[in-house]
């Protein structure tokens, strides 16, 4: 029976205080960070019960699969503080679930992959015999980097915090960006599994892509993530990542995030932009109305092109594939161009089954999509999210684990959806497909009507409660 060898996690938002995983007071809404949240204590037990009942001799390893911090829309104090009460529970003592971390960052904790990055640019220069030998700074890591990661590259910050949250001077949380992979082969025959954050498949997070091929009539959409995160990474770490951490300005930024999920209000802002840039600069006219024009005009074809409402934001679609049509064009815009390329630069030929796990929408769901990436349908796994920002239940909005086995089969443990609460153990499957045996196994182990599950179900939606009652006050 195939074991449990990694567990995925996405969309923590620690810190945050419409994160399930932060605790905050239940009749203030105010964020405590220094102590662990109920639903926190709660999801600690179960996936300590699942390492215990379903991984191998060695324990899993921990795959956190971006935005598991908030640094845009709290105070980065209390992202960390809240991410050394998930470590604490997680890591300490001789109970610990995992033994090693692997980080995904996402969208809004893009500032820890650009503070490591800045940090390996500078050992390489260190290692350097002549500074005339300087190559450009790398916006990637590799996609493969191995099971033993020759190529380590590991993230100061957390990895000092883990430490001292755990005990443990062993532990590392290593990085990987915006791709890490999964790789087994059997003879001719290759098993992969793949994590991205997700917030790629979205037009917005390559805005400056876009912006540039409205310009200049040559420039196209990159289809290799080493450009694609080259053209977009300033934008997305600092609208996404670090603005709202900006003193006083930072204030009104939850604001302005909010309203990107609207037209109309985006367009209020960028039209209020554009006459500001045209009064105080002359761009490229003295004429303040003509060069106010010609920005407006500019930012609402973007806007058009890359806003529309976020996929977070969006209500429940009646599709087969709980996502919009534009991000389920981005999602296979994604798999076939920038992350096969990347697949097929880094190891040739493409494995035969591919299993592509993100969050980044906070509705999880499994799926099988044909796609070029490989040569069978690849499968599909959303991790959600644990942000309640609604007043009212959204059952399509939940959160679950991507649980991988040894074999690298791979199945979603759905810990939770808004207002239909209780644990359940899903795999996607083809029409008339059967269950596989790390299903059989992981189903065996999770009895929603015992413990620890049955705490976390009646935690969850009693905590959820609380979020939704705190809600835009």
């Amino acid at each position: 029976m195939p074991s449990i060898r990694y567990l995925a996690l996405s969309d923590l938002h620690l810190g945050q205080d419409e994160s399930l995983l932060t605790h905050i007071d239940a009749d203030t809404g105010s964020v405590i960070p220094d102590a662990p949240s109920p639903t926190l204590r709660a999801l600690a037990a179960c996936l300590g019960e699942l390492a215990r009942q379903a991984a191998g001799p060695a324990k899993p390893t921990l795959i956190l699969n971006g935005d598991i911090l908030e640094l845009a829309l709290c105070d980065s104090d209390h992202a960390i503080r809240t991410f050394a009460q998930f470590i604490a529970l997680l890591a300490k003592g001789s109970d610990t679930v995992f033994d090693e971390i692997v980080y995904v960052p996402g969208n809004h904790d893009h500032h820890l992959w650009e503070m490591t990055r800045e940090t390996q640019y500078l050992n390489y220069m260190r290692r350097l015999a002549r500074i005339e030998d300087l190559e450009p700074a790398w916006h990637t890591t590799k996609l493969f980097a191995g099971r033993r990661w020759k190529d380590r590259v590991v993230q100061a910050t957390l990895t000092t915090v883990a430490r001292k949250a755990a005990g443990r001077e062993d532990l590392e949380v290593l990085t990987a960006y915006p791709n890490f992979g999964l790789l087994e082969r059997n003879g001719g025959q290759g098993r992969s599994v793949l994590f991205h954050h997700g917030h790629f498949i979205e037009a917005i997070y390559h805005a400056m892509s876009t912006a540039a091929s409205l310009v200049f009539s040559d420039h196209r959409i990159p289809s290799d993530v080493f450009a694609l995160e080259g053209e977009n990474f300033a934008w997305i770490d600092f609208f996404w990542s670090t603005m709202g951490r900006s003193g006083r300005v930072g204030t009104g930024v939850e604001r302005i995030y909010e309203a990107t999920g609207d037209v109309a209000s985006l367009r209020k802002l960028t039209d209020s932009l554009a006459h500001n840039l045209a009064r105080r600069f002359h761009l490229f006219t003295p004429l303040d109305p003509l060069e106010e024009l010609a920005l407006r005009s500019l930012f609402r074809h973007v806007v058009e092109r890359v806003a529309g409402r976020q996929e977070r934001q969006r209500g429940a679609a009646l599709r087969a594939l709980p996502l919009s049509e534009e991000a389920e064009k981005g999602l296979r815009w994604y798999l076939e161009g920038p992350l096969r390329n990347q697949v097929e630069a880094e190891h040739q030929p493409a494995p035969d089954e591919v299993t592509f796990v993100f969050g980044h929408t906070h509705r999880p769901f499994e799926h099988v999509m044909d796609s070029g990436l490989a040569s069978q349908p690849v499968k599909i796994l959303n991790t959600g999210g644990w942000v309640v920002d609604t007043r009212v239940p959204r059952p399509e909005q939940g959160g679950a684990v991507a649980l991988i086995g040894e074999d690298l089969s791979a199945v979603s443990l759905r810990f939770y959806n808004e207002g239909q609460y209780g644990v359940r153990v899903e795999e996607p499957l083809q029409p008339g497909g059967t269950h596989s045996k790390l299903w059989e196994h992981v189903r065996a182990v999770v009895q929603p009507d015992r413990e620890p599950w049955r705490t976390f179900t009646d935690t969850v939606a009693r905590e959820a409660r609380v979020r939704m009652h705190h809600f835009g006050r």
